[in-house]
């Protein structure tokens, strides 16, 4: 006498009773998509200039709480960010954290308008391109860097100015910064008239 199988349950058995089958042709268990960390790195240019992308209420009140929560989800909690000296500092300023982090986010889109960081073209054989220089650590994460051109109107006396710069991230396996420097050629600034 034959016994007569459905097709499903040979299916379940083979798929279980196989070592390793089930693991290697189920596409849950494929790996996620690399993380690329020059989108990682390009998304931060887009989010360091929606800064100022906010307003002020009718009753005076500073709305740029979304814009500033929107750049700090692209951080680790205990993630580094450091900036060149400002006129008041000497040597680089370091923020360490969240917190800190936030606040210099909240401090940089009062202070700038029409802010434009934008990733310097390199063109070759008619052949344009944004550079990211990309590294993959050995411990883990990734890292990528790039030069740029900032573009920013100052909010207070409206004077426009562009300088050069250069900007390196380190990425955790998440994709979080685990820590960014940003490079500002401060003596090749030049006003926009």
């Amino acid at each position: 006498m034959r016994v007569s199988v459905p097709t499903s349950v040979f299916f379940l058995f083979t798929l279980f009773a196989v070592p390793g089958l089930s693991e290697a042709q189920t596409p849950a268990a494929q790996k996620p998509p690399a993380i690329k960390p020059e989108e990682l790195a390009n998304e931060w240019f887009i989010r360091l200039n929606e800064l100022d992308d906010w307003f002020i209420s009718y009753d005076g009140k500073e709305e740029n709480q979304k814009v500033v929560d929107r750049f700090l989800e692209l951080y680790a909690d205990a993630a580094f960010h450091q900036v060149g000296p400002s006129a008041t500092q000497i040597g680089p300023v370091i923020f360490h954290g969240k917190d800190a982090i936030r606040k210099w986010a909240d401090d940089f889109s009062k202070r700038y308008v029409a802010l434009n960081y934008r990733i310097e073209y390199k063109t070759r054989k008619e052949k344009p391109l944004q550079p990211f220089y990309v590294i993959q650590f050995p411990w883990g994460g990734t890292g990528a860097s790039t030069q740029f051109e900032a573009i920013f109107t100052n909010r207070d006396d409206r004077r426009q100015y562009v300088v050069p710069g250069a900007v390196f991230f380190m990425f955790d396996e998440a994709g979080k910064i685990d820590s960014v420097r940003i490079y500002l050629l401060r003596d090749e600034t030049t006003e926009i008239a």
